[in-house]
């Protein structure tokens, strides 16, 4: 398994999060994990370099890892060495789907999957990793486009109001991104409807 660090910028909650299940997977399983490779990448906007030995340093001491590469992107340094590695660890073994398998996801996982690929398009930091997504209604008739109505659940009325965009441009952006998407899922047009409410209310009207 490989994990990628952006040694430009600091560590998200969201990524903190990742690799203290990673560490907990690591001590279920023990030797069945597979083994866990580092990349620190963008090290070329790290100064001074001895910085990065303090990051892979802090990283390390939350989960256990094989290998450690450091890489930049745009001049490909140390890229050669990470697929060298990768492909070493590569085993064949059989294949444990059918053969016109596309994905083991559900649909409403793939739905799922999709706006937050939206999401993470359109919005930056931690607002990606904090939103709840719900699928409330999934409409298919046997012609005509697919409707879906989706709750995205945000952690505050500060971050609701970064998702809705002034006068509701970001959440009608991200209606239109999402459907268009969503083409590729359905096979057909989907029109995408998004609710936008704070974790407070979503519990206030579940109770």
């Amino acid at each position: 398994a490989l994990v990628v660090i952006d040694a430009a910028k600091r560590l998200r909650v969201a990524e903190l999060q990742m690799l203290a299940k990673l560490k907990g997977y690591q001590k279920e399983k023990g030797r069945k994990f597979p083994p866990l490779y580092l990349c620190l990448n963008k090290i070329d906007l790290v100064k001074p370099n001895d910085k990065l030995f303090d990051i892979v340093e802090f990283v390390t001491s939350k989960a256990d890892f094989e290998f450690t590469h450091y890489t930049c992107a745009p001049t490909g340094d140390g890229v050669f060495e990470l697929l060298v590695d990768l492909l070493s660890e590569a085993k064949p073994k059989p294949w444990p789907y059918p053969a016109d398998a596309r994905t083991d996801l559900t649909l409403g996982e793939r739905v799922a999957q999709v706006l937050r690929e939206k999401i993470f398009e359109r919005y930056y930091d931690e607002v990606p990793y904090q939103i709840g997504i719900e699928i409330e209604e999934a409409l298919q008739l046997s012609s005509g486009p697919v409707e879906l109505k989706i709750t995205l659940n945000a952690r505050s009325e500060s971050q609701k109001r970064v998702l809705l965009g002034k006068q509701n441009s970001r959440r009608k952006h991200l209606e239109i991104t999402s459907g268009k998407a969503l083409f590729n899922v359905f096979g057909r047009p989907v029109n995408v409807q998004i609710h936008i409410k704070t974790s407070a209310e979503a519990r206030g009207a579940r109770s």
